[in-house]
């Protein structure tokens, strides 16, 4: 935290590197399954921010083809969501962090028999909580979805980490998700 008492996304980064670390997890070997586990274990047990309250402490799950630096590849992503207290409640945009996990998979012929179930973007294979009393249903959901079906024991091309400071519209923290991705999660109404 900084003198403010403000968090920082290097620091939210940080922690979870080091929860990673305890836990004798190695990015280059998490799969889908293990992702989840670390990722919804690390904010159940592990350090509690300064957010908003109520529901200032998300999870998401978001499915989608993407291009990267390095091409086309499908990615299944893991985002901590944190909305932050603002310096200034009149301002349009507050602050927030999204932590990061991306498993990016190669174009195979899993990735296309995937896609071909669904959307060209696997839209509809997103989910989000912002109550960490739903963690429990949010896991059902995600170990329920095709995506995570199809992908939970595949050893994924590369594992990103990052942490990324972030803003969201005060009076629309959840926008229209046909008009607009929100912190990469797409969820369709």
């Amino acid at each position: 935290m900084n003198a403010q008492g403000q968090i920082s996304s290097p620091q939210v980064e940080k922690d979870f590197r080091a929860f990673l670390k305890a836990q004798r997890l190695l990015l280059k070997t998490l799969n889908l399954a293990g992702a989840l586990a670390a990722t919804t274990q690390f904010r159940a047990t592990a350090v509690a921010y300064p957010v908003l309250e109520p529901g200032g402490d998300g999870l998401a799950f978001d499915a989608h083809l993407g291009t990267m630096d390095r091409g086309a590849r499908f990615e299944i992503a893991i985002n901590r969501l944190l909305r932050l207290p603002p310096e200034d409640e009149e301002a349009y945009r507050w602050p927030a962090i999204r932590l990061w996990l991306r498993l990016q998979y190669k174009m195979d012929l899993t990735v296309i028999q995937y896609l071909s179930r669904h959307s060209t973007y696997g839209v509809g294979q997103s989910f989000v909580t912002w109550s960490p009393s739903d963690q429990g249903e949010f896991v059902q959901q995600v170990q329920g979805c095709d995506a995570f079906v199809t992908f939970r024991d595949i050893a994924p091309t590369e594992v990103r980490l990052s942490a990324d400071a972030w803003e969201y519209r005060r009076h629309n923290p959840a926008p229209d998700p046909t008009m607009e991705p929100w912190w990469g999660v797409f969820d369709v109404v």
